[in-house]
C-alpha cells in the first residue's frame, strides 16, 4: 500500500454549500461510546465521499450511526443513494460508486473549521444519468 505525504500538512476542507459527492468507501468503526447516553455504546461508521472541486478532488469523512431508523442520517443517505424506499437488509458496500448531492456546512471546534453533511438529496443528471425517482417522498428531492 502506498501512502502520499501531504507536503503542506493542511486538511483540505470541502466547500460549504451544495456539492456532488461519490461514495468511495464505507468504514465500520465498531461500537463506540454514545456521546448522548453515558455508559452506552452505539455502532458507528464513516462514509468516505469524493467531492470534485475546482481545485481537484477532496475526500470528505461523514461519521454516522449505523441505524436505519427513519430519523437516522444514514437512512437519508442510503435512500438517496439507492433511489428507493428501504426494506429488508441493505448491504452498505453496494453504495460504493454511487453519487448524491450533499449540503455541506462548516462549524468551528477549538478554533478549527470542520465540515459536516447537513443533508443529502438526489444528484440529477450525473454523468448523463437521471438518478431521481418520482415515487420517492418529497423530502428526498
Amino acid at each position: 500500500m502506498k501512502v502520499t505525504v501531504n507536503s503542506d500538512n493542511q486538511y483540505r476542507l470541502p466547500p460549504e454549500g451544495s456539492v456532488i459527492g461519490t461514495v468511495k468507501a464505507i468504514v465500520d468503526d465498531g461500537m463506540r461510546p454514545n456521546p448522548f447516553r453515558e455508559g452506552e455504546l452505539q455502532h458507528r461508521a464513516h462514509i468516505i465521499w469524493t467531492i470534485f472541486t475546482e481545485n481537484g478532488p477532496v475526500e470528505f469523512f461523514d461519521w454516522v450511526t449505523v441505524s436505519l431508523h427513519k430519523k437516522a442520517r444514514l437512512t437519508q443517505a442510503v435512500r438517496v443513494l439507492l433511489g428507493r424506499k428501504l426494506s429488508g437488509e441493505i448491504e452498505l458496500d453496494d453504495l460504493i460508486g454511487k453519487s448524491a448531492r450533499l449540503e455541506i456546512g462548516h462549524y468551528t471546534v477549538n478554533g478549527k473549521t470542520r465540515a459536516k453533511a447537513v443533508s443529502y438529496s438526489t444528484a440529477k443528471n450525473i454523468r448523463g444519468l437521471d438518478v431521481t425517482d418520482d415515487g420517492l417522498p418529497e423530502n428526498l428531492e
